[in-house]
């Protein structure tokens, strides 16, 4: 049996890879895959096994991120709740697209999800 480094199984999103010119198609697609992790994870409680998620970037992109993560959780659960056309969902609604124009201006990354 092959023992695995626990560092293998993290999973990095790196908010800076605007910045640092690093951002194609192919870490685009990566970050996409891994913010939607993230998001899963909001939702379903963590089993053992499963990989650690790290978050990389400036101190104004990792907050930006974390706003429009906290944000986009709770359009979800409004959405789920009370359905599309309830004030409460269209007040959520409008705070992910602050929360994900925020994202967007810090990190120069257009939010994965619509």
């Amino acid at each position: 049996m092959q023992n695995i480094n626990e560092e293998e199984l993290d999973q990095v999103i790196d908010l800076g890879l605007n910045r640092k010119g690093e951002l194609n198609e192919s870490a685009l697609r990566m970050l996409g895959a891994r913010i939607k992790l993230a998001l899963e994870r909001m939702f379903t409680p963590i089993t053992a096994g499963v990989s650690k998620l790290k978050v990389k970037g400036s101190r104004k992109e990792i907050d930006s991120f974390f706003s429009a993560l906290k944000s986009e959780k709770k359009f979800m659960d409004a959405y789920t709740k009370y359905g599309l056309d309830d004030p409460r969902t269209v007040k959520n609604a409008a705070s992910l697209r602050r929360a994900t124009s925020g994202f967007q201006s810090a990190t120069g990354i257009k939010w994965p999800f619509k």
